[in-house]
């Protein structure tokens, strides 16, 4: 897998990733985590440039998603559906 904006959106989106964001420390995250198979790597990343370039963009579209149950980011922006969490009207959260 390369790592490019694709595979740090996606990562980032679900949770995982290393604590620094160089490319050095993407490379040895990713270089420990995945199988060396190189046929593998291609077609891993393959899959991560199509599904954020479906779903996971920059202003993703969560509904529908398969990754939805897997997704930090999707579950603390969007309910269990993919869509828009209700966030209350200013001033109907108590605070005046």
């Amino acid at each position: 897998v390369v790592h490019d904006a694709y595979t740090a959106r996606l990562c980032r989106r679900l949770g995982v990733g290393p604590e620094r964001n160089g490319y050095e420390e993407w490379r040895r995250w990713l270089r420990e985590r995945l199988p060396r198979d190189l046929s593998y790597r291609w077609r891993a990343h393959a899959a991560i440039v199509v599904h954020c370039k479906d779903r996971c963009r920059a202003k993703p579209r969560c509904q529908g998603c398969p990754a939805l149950d897997l997704c930090a980011y999707a579950a603390a922006m969007f309910g269990p559906d993919g869509l828009p969490s209700a966030q209350p009207a200013a001033g109907d959260d108590g605070s005046e």
